[in-house]
C-alpha cells in the first residue's frame, strides 16, 4: 500500500529534427553530438545548441543539471547579444560529483550534494528538500504558477 507510486524507466532522446538535418550529428544511442559549449558539433550548425537529456555532453541526465546548462547557455547568449563577447567562449564545466536526493518514505531519505567534495545528508534534509511534495512546488514556481489543488 502506498500514497504515491512513481514508475520509472529508461528513455530514448528525441533527436528527430537534428537527425533530419544531419544524421552524422546523432550518436548510435540517439544523443545529439555537442561540443563543450553545448553547440552542435562542427562549424555548420554552431548557432544551434542542445542541452539536457538529448545531448551527449557527459553531464548527468538529471533535471538539476539541465537547468544548470540552460542557465549557462542563457548567460553566454546574453553576453554575445550585448556584444560583451564576440563568440561563445566558456565551456560548460559539468560536475565532478553528481547530486542525488532520494526520499525513502514520508520522512526518510538520503541526499548527496556536489559541494565540499560530496557531502551526504540524511532524513531531515531530504524531507525538507524533496519528500514533502517531490519538488512539485519548486517546479510550478519556476513557471510562475502554484501547485493545483
Amino acid at each position: 500500500e502506498s500514497d504515491i507510486q512513481l514508475l520509472c524507466g529508461g528513455f530514448r532522446p528525441v533527436a528527430t529534427l537534428v537527425q533530419e538535418m544531419d544524421p552524422s550529428l546523432v550518436t548510435d544511442q540517439g544523443f545529439v553530438k555537442v561540443n563543450e559549449k553545448l553547440q552542435l558539433e562542427g562549424s555548420k550548425y554552431r548557432s544551434i545548441f542542445a542541452l539536457g537529456d538529448m545531448c551527449n555532453h557527459p553531464t548527468p541526465k538529471m533535471a538539476i543539471w539541465a537547468g544548470e546548462q540552460a542557465s549557462f547557455l542563457a548567460d553566454e547568449l546574453a553576453a554575445v547579444i550585448r556584444k560583451k563577447q564576440t563568440d561563445f567562449i566558456k565551456p560548460f564545466a559539468g560536475v565532478a560529483i553528481e547530486a542525488m536526493i532520494l526520499p525513502l518514505g514520508p520522512s526518510g531519505g538520503v541526499s548527496q550534494l556536489p559541494m565540499f567534495g560530496g557531502i551526504v545528508l540524511g532524513n531531515w534534509f531530504t524531507w525538507f528538500i524533496k519528500s514533502r511534495d517531490y519538488l512539485a512546488g519548486r517546479i510550478w514556481a519556476s513557471i510562475g504558477a502554484s501547485v493545483p489543488n
